[in-house]
């Protein structure tokens, strides 16, 4: 409201507008003092997502000791890449293994004699198509018995069992091609035909010129004949439908190429896991800065870093109780505090734990009970989760901040009540301190006019 009342004084000739406005600005004050402790919240809000962030790192940089595949790594060499190649996974072991690929497997594909084009006929009547032990039926008609046509009622078929039908457009003419989606001797495509407008099934006329099988009528031409891939590991035969082997050697892929002979080498490399522990360290030892360059500006005082510090340490430096491991502490296998508080690695007093025991090394890390990657999550987690330790922290300063709006709301208010009150009160003060100078006025003009003689005279 201040400033609604502009004449204020005009008839005193006092500058009422000054003082109401100074006297309004001195009942504002509190509402400044509340905006600037409003601004000291939103910093410190943004602070305390700082450190959720830096906490998430943490929690990130630790998530490698989480697995035991953390600590190992296998690559897989092949001695001849043309015939055989291969990816390692899990549950990988080093080995060495002699390969001889005999045959690759290979999917069964049938063509069609030559038509003019995809608009021509081929037959009515019923087509079925099988592909192992999976058979599904088309009814061929006049709404779909030409090449074009057959080969979208194959394709659109929901009981279609795996196989694909297109057609190629060659000097001769256009063929029907039908290919099976899987390889191996399992998966050949047969074609018979049933009511066959013509009156004959078999015969290279009408719809059964689409006919083909193994060992029967083979009206379509076979290109390519369904074979399963053949192979000796290490002496040992194996047959498989793909030329993708999974089950052969435990935790290796292999991708047969072409027929020959190859060596496969997996080995093993232990240096992974001090990587990760490395990594580990270094998130560690930027937390710790993070915490107390917040400590040291806009969260001093602030309860929870040091909580966080603490707690964090405790881990790294507390008996972990883990079965099965020489180890129960991190000490011992390389990590250690300085005077400082800076966290480090000691490659040589880890490779050597990893030489002793490399399993109870794996189990100190990753063990899902008791280990310290499970330890360190379960208090990371608490802190940086939904509803977590900063976060309820942090909506307690939302919470504070939205009672400083409503104070600040309550003194608004207040200081309107406070400026019209003012205004009514100085107003009538000008009007009245107007009245009389007026009344002053006049009378100083009529003493003037009085005759001067008959004062004397008197």
């Amino acid at each position: 409201m201040a400033g609604s009342i502009t004449s204020l004084g005009i008839g005193s000739g006092i500058d009422i507008e000054s003082i109401v406005n100074q006297l309004v600005a001195v009942e504002r004050r509190p509402i400044q003092f509340l905006q600037t402790r409003q601004t000291e919240i939103d910093i410190q809000i943004s602070a305390l997502g700082a450190v959720r962030d830096n906490v998430s790192n943490f929690q990130t940089g630790v998530a490698d000791l989480n697995l035991s595949s953390g600590f190992r790594s296998f690559s897989v060499t092949s001695s001849d890449d043309e015939v055989i190649t291969a990816s390692v996974g899990e549950g990988s072991v080093p080995i060495a293994s002699d390969i001889e690929v005999l045959t690759l497997a290979q999917k069964s594909k049938l063509a069609s004699s030559a038509f003019v084009n995809g608009d021509s006929v081929v037959g009515n009547g019923e087509l079925n198509i099988s592909v192992g032990a999976d058979t599904f039926s088309i009814s061929i008609n006049d709404n779909n018995n030409t090449l074009t046509g057959i080969r979208d009622a194959i394709n659109d078929n929901a009981d279609n069992a795996g196989v694909s039908a297109s057609i190629i457009k060659a000097d001769d003419g256009s063929h029907l091609i039908l290919t099976s989606e899987e390889s191996g001797t399992l998966n050949a495509i047969n074609v018979t035909v049933s009511g066959d407008a013509d009156g004959n099934d078999t015969d290279a006329a009408g719809l059964s010129t689409l006919v083909f099988v193994t060992g029967g009528t083979q009206n379509l031409q076979e290109i390519d004949i369904a074979q399963d891939a053949t192979l000796t590991v290490d002496g040992f035969d194996v047959t498989r439908s793909s030329n993708e082997i999974s089950d052969v050697i435990e935790g290796v892929t292999l991708s047969l190429k072409d027929i020959g002979t190859a060596s496969l080498s997996v080995s093993e490399d232990r240096s992974i896991g001090r990587s990760a522990i490395e990594t580990a360290v270094t998130a560690y030892n930027e937390l710790i800065i993070a915490l107390n360059t917040q400590r040291e500006s806009t969260l001093q005082g602030e309860s929870l870093l040091l909580g966080i510090e603490t707690r964090v340490r405790q881990v790294f430096t507390n008996r972990l109780n883990v079965e099965g491991s020489n180890y129960q502490y991190l000490f011992e296998v390389g990590l250690t505090f300085d005077r400082d508080g800076v966290l480090s690695l000691d490659a040589e007093k880890y490779d050597a734990a990893i030489e002793e025991d490399f399993n109870g090394v794996v189990q100190l890390f990753t063990n899902p009970d008791t280990g310290f990657a499970q330890a360190i999550d379960t208090i990371l987690s608490s802190y940086v989760q939904t509803g977590g330790l900063i976060q309820a922290r942090t909506d307690g300063l939302s919470d504070s901040r939205s009672q400083i709006d409503d104070n600040i709301e309550r003194i608004e208010d207040r200081v309107a009540l406070t400026e019209r009150r003012l205004r009514r009160q100085y107003g009538a003060l000008d009007g009245l301190v107007g009245q009389l100078n007026a009344t002053s006025s006049f009378l100083t003009q009529q003493l003037a006019n009085l005759p001067t003689n008959n004062l004397i005279n008197s």
